[in-house]
């Protein structure tokens, strides 16, 4: 026997069981790893300014962009590029997770949801970084910002080894499984 649904309220229920925290926050985790890893990569387009900038010395850094005759554009084209490979690591975030719901049959919004939340509370922050400079948060904010090129590959590919470990580990996708049921059929 056939069971007719009168009103939408099963796929409402369906829906709502579909959601879940674990994936949203793992997700979440592994899009944010993923992304940082990307973004210190991309500070590798000029070495030696980096070096320079990790001084923290703000002359040394006039003196290296004169010394080398840079525009502003040149300038403006290195930060953008830096910000730019953090988009890009947080779209191929965005594809993994996807990726991933998929080969576990979980659903598609809650890595819509959790990328989402890593590009919102970036830039919550980044604009909260901006207008209140406070030391503690900007020691929280950086944490952990390599203080060495070496450092830089180190940390690098440890988010990117985390959060492949997030994404792929067949023990967190069971732990993710026991909050999602799969989609049927």
């Amino acid at each position: 026997m056939k069971h007719i649904v009168v009103s939408g309220e099963q796929n409402k229920s369906t829906s709502i069981k579909r959601f879940s925290l674990r994936q949203i926050l793992v997700h979440f985790i592994a899009a944010w790893l993923l992304a940082y890893a990307i973004e210190l990569f991309g500070y590798f387009r000029n070495i030696d300014f980096l070096k320079v900038l990790m001084k923290g010395d703000d002359n040394l850094t006039i003196q290296y962009i004169k010394s080398r005759s840079w525009t502003y554009h040149d300038l403006i084209d290195y930060a953008s590029f830096v910000n730019e490979t953090w988009i890009i690591g947080l779209f191929l975030a965005f594809i993994i997770s996807l990726y991933v719901a998929k080969r576990h049959r979980w659903w598609g919004i809650n890595s819509i949801i959790a990328v989402t939340l890593v590009y919102v509370i970036s830039f919550v922050s980044a604009h909260f970084m901006k207008n209140h400079t406070g030391h503690w948060f900007s020691t929280v904010y950086n944490f952990p910002f390599p203080a060495s090129v070496c450092s830089f590959i180190v940390v690098g590919i440890m988010s990117t080894g985390g959060s492949c470990l997030l994404f792929f580990s067949h023990k967190i996708a069971t732990l993710i499984e026991k909050a999602v049921p799969t989609n049927p059929g």
